[in-house]
């Protein structure tokens, strides 16, 4: 003979609430992580600074475009035309 279970599905609300209560019970060690930048000569750099609980990410911070080539010193010794592929 089969046996019967009963299912219960809970919606998405309640299942939210339940995670948020566990993690409420976990506190660990607040920081500040810089991850990044993985090599300066990298194209496209990209530099994000965390803020950590524990092992929870609570903010990430992106800083995009952290490559400096010095263009002010490179255009010094050029025309405007000259420079436009640079930028």
């Amino acid at each position: 003979m089969a046996t019967v279970h009963d299912i219960e599905f809970r919606d998405a609300r309640t299942s939210a609430s339940a995670a948020a209560d566990e993690l409420q019970d976990i506190q660990g060690e607040k920081m500040v992580l810089n991850m990044g930048p993985s090599h300066p000569s990298t194209h496209g750099v990209l530099r994000i600074v965390l803020e950590l609980d524990g092992e929870i990410i609570t903010k990430a911070v992106p800083d995009v475009g952290y490559l400096h080539r010095g263009d002010e010193k490179i255009a010094e010794n050029m025309t405007y035309t000259q420079f436009i592929p640079y930028t």
